[in-house]
């Protein structure tokens, strides 16, 4: 087949397949359009539906709403008078279009019943037989106060609006229940033709289907059908209505659409004639030259198109300018194979030492794995022995504080007793240290929260502090520690300190007093450690720098030692600051 008649055959077979795309397009249109339609004549019709249901059930409610709160149906309710009954209860059945009215007491036994219809196979002698369940409805309607719900019973649909009854003074129906007003009314044929002929379709009752679609759209017939659904006094749903609803307005969109459809297929068929003979003159002999000049591998061939200001003057410049670089392009692929082969010789001794670089970078992870592992292994001993050596040095420092605590009890020389004590204390504040470092994994530093609250315990203990009379604060971040070389002397430090605090600070004094253990970030980059208590003041002619007293040396050569600076504050309460100290994180 010819390229012509191939494009000819193509144009015809796109132009058909354009007519058919437009009328399935056309027809999705169509259908979208019918189905807006259904949908919005379902809404209205649906939204019509509820307000003529809501309004013809309007009478039922208003009749139990305007009886309930009456002082006359109280009087009712407790005398039973079936005269006034007939005269006020039975002859506005009519009016308010009912079939059915109950009356109960506050008990729930029936004290009065009456009905209209004349057929006994639909009349309803109470209005839930089961009595446990009537038990039920009655303490629901005791909260609620009032129920409007349906009963579907052997194809039959009955509307219930129950109420509890009040006095007329109580509309609001606060005060508790005289008795309880049930109405009900039938939807028979004739009430269900009344509201299809106010609602413009066509209604069938049947019990409620959990698997029914609520809105059908059948377009062949132009119908819509929508459901609504009754619940009983349980919330629970038991019958629908069907709606079928027709919709003419539809006849006018499918004549509009095959209007539109015909003159598509004309205009279409007027524009291929049109393109076929453009075609054979502009395209199909100009192409002819051009394949010609490929298949017989002859340039001079187009020489004629060259000239042409279009598509094909242009094809056959390329064409000119292919068969120049044609040869040009063997060259190059000749050329382009040698360069592929020694390409892939190197590729090869690439891969070649590739291999043995990976080899060299296996062995020595491998031996630098080894060496970690020895390292690590070292590391371990020597942390297992730091932690021994602290554990020995803690324990011999607690048998030297035994010894001096036996010591103390023997001697009774009182100087000499409040000496060895206060060592034993200085003592023990150095056993800590090295408890707390070899409970560290590096036996390197020591906590110093955790370790202040060990040495305050301690020193509370020693000298039966009352912890109830202390409000003790630790100020102290978690965070941070100290190596050994700062922990010993600060931990004498604040031995010495406390010590004074328990012994003269709070000794004689019979209220809640406050001791306080802080460090401080200075501005300077350096911490400031602060002991302060709300007890006795230190005395007046006390000089910290020159006092003879041994607590207060030993505090001196300790800050000296750690290259700090001590100062006392005593206006209202005693506070020891150690300035100076270098980075503890």
């Amino acid at each position: 087949m010819k390229v012509q008649t191939k494009l000819i055959v193509s144009m015809f077979v796109s132009l058909g397949l354009l007519v058919i795309s437009f009328a399935i397009v056309q027809g999705n249109e169509h259908r979208r359009l019918a189905i807006n339609v259904l949908q919005n004549t379902s809404e209205k019709s649906k939204k019509f539906a509820d307000k003529t249901i809501k309004l013809n059930s309007k009478s039922l409610t208003n009749f139990t709403y305007d009886y309930s709160y009456w002082d006359e149906m109280v009087k009712f309710v407790q005398t039973k008078d079936s005269l006034w009954a007939r005269e006020n209860l039975q002859v506005v059945m009519p009016t308010y279009n009912l079939n059915a009215i109950w009356v109960y007491d506050q008990s729930g036994k029936l004290i009065y019943h009456t009905t209209n219809l004349s057929d006994r196979h639909n009349q309803i002698q109470h209005i839930i037989p089961d009595l446990q369940r009537f038990k039920q409805f009655l303490e629901l309607l005791h909260k609620k106060r009032s129920q409007h719900f349906f009963i579907y019973t052997t194809n039959r649909l009955f509307e219930i609006s129950a109420v509890t009854i009040h006095p007329t003074s109580d509309p609001e129906r606060k005060t508790p229940p005289q008795g309880y007003l049930i109405a009900s009314r039938q939807w028979s044929k004739a009430y269900i033709s009344t509201l299809e002929d106010l609602i413009s379709s066509q209604i069938i009752i049947q019990t409620f289907n959990s698997n029914s679609t609520p809105t059908r759209l059948d377009l062949d017939n132009n119908r819509v059908t929508f459901s609504e659904t009754f619940w009983d006094w349980q919330q629970q749903p038991i019958a629908q209505a069907l709606f079928t609803v027709n919709s003419p307005s539809l006849h006018e969109f499918e004549a509009l659409h095959d209007g539109e459809l015909w003159i598509t297929i004309i205009a279409c068929s007027i524009i291929l004639l049109f393109l076929s003979i453009t075609l054979l003159v502009w395209v199909s002999f100009p192409l002819r030259t051009l394949v010609v000049s490929l298949e017989t591998e002859n340039p001079d061939l187009v020489k004629s198109l060259k000239n042409q200001r279009s598509e094909f003057g242009e094809l056959a410049s390329l064409i000119t300018q292919f068969f120049q670089q044609k040869s040009r392009l063997l060259a190059e692929i000749t050329e382009r194979h040698q360069v592929e082969a020694e390409l892939r010789t190197a590729q090869v001794q690439l891969q070649e030492l590739n291999q043995q670089l990976e080899t060299r970078v296996q062995e020595r992870t491998q031996a630098l794995v080894n060496s970690e592992a020895e390292l690590r292994f070292s590391l371990a001993e020597k942390v297992v022995l730091l932690q021994e050596i602290h554990h020995r040095v803690k324990n011999n420092l607690q048998v030297i504080s035994s010894m001096l605590r036996l010591q103390s009890r023997r001697t009774e020389i009182p100087q000499l007793k409040t000496i060895l004590e206060e060592s034993q204390n200085r003592v023990m504040a150095m056993s800590l240290v090295h408890e707390n470092l070899y409970r560290t994994p590096d036996c390197a530093q020591v906590r110093l929260r955790e370790y202040v609250a060990d040495l305050v315990r301690h020193l509370f203990g020693v000298f039966s502090a009352q912890l109830d009379q202390i409000d003790l604060q630790i100020n102290i971040s978690p965070e941070i520690t100290l190596p050994l070389e700062q922990a010993i002397p600060c931990g004498l430090i604040l031995n010495e300190l406390i010590t004074n605090a328990i012994k003269h600070g709070f000794h004689g004094r019979n209220q809640v007093e406050q001791l306080t253990i802080e460090l401080q970030w200075e501005n300077n980059g350096q911490f400031c450690l602060s002991v302060m208590n709300t007890g006795n003041p230190l005395p007046s002619d006390l000089d910290s720098n020159s006092s003879a007293t041994l607590g207060l040396n030993l505090v001196k050569l300790m800050v000296e030692q750690m290259q700090a600076v001590l100062e006392v504050e005593r206006e209202q309460h005693t506070i020891f600051y150690i300035r100076g100290i270098n980075s503890l994180l």
